[in-house]
């Protein structure tokens, strides 16, 4: 049962960014969530003056997919790992990006919540450079 309350508060998740609802989007994370994700600071908490700001940079819905997704859980804790999928447009300009993702959450009064978040790109080394390439896209198995 824990497994699929996970699954389910990350479908939430999931939903609320493609419709750019940042209340609903806030609310599957822990007031204290500790967040490393692809944008500086290199650590910090849930800011909803950030998501909000962020959401309306957007033109229209946000395209999010994910894949490879895995879930443990036990007790009063849990996490799950895998590759996300955003995509859309912001000022006009196409986004599409597929990155990693690591998400811990533990049992609040308010059921499951996400209490961390870590997101990252591989990088390849150009000439000296650490590049993170955005281009990449998962294999389908068949």
């Amino acid at each position: 049962m824990t497994e699929q309350a996970v699954r389910r508060l990350i479908g939430v998740r999931s939903e609320a960014l493609q419709s750019l609802d940042a209340a609903g989007f806030l609310a599957t994370y822990a007031e204290d969530a500790v967040i490393f994700d692809l944008s500086p600071p290199l650590v910090h908490g849930l800011d909803p003056a950030d998501v909000t700001t962020w959401m309306r940079t957007w033109d229209r819905a946000i395209e999010n997919e994910i894949r490879l997704l895995l879930v443990s859980a036990a007790g009063g804790i849990a996490h799950a790992a895998g590759l996300e999928r955003l995509a859309g447009s912001q000022g006009g300009e196409a986004r599409d990006i597929w990155f990693r993702f690591t998400l811990c959450f533990a049992q609040t009064s308010l059921g499951w919540r996400i209490s961390h978040e870590h997101t990252s790109l591989p990088v390849r080394k150009l000439g000296g450079k650490l590049i993170a390439p955005i281009d990449l896209r998962p294999e389908l198995r068949t």
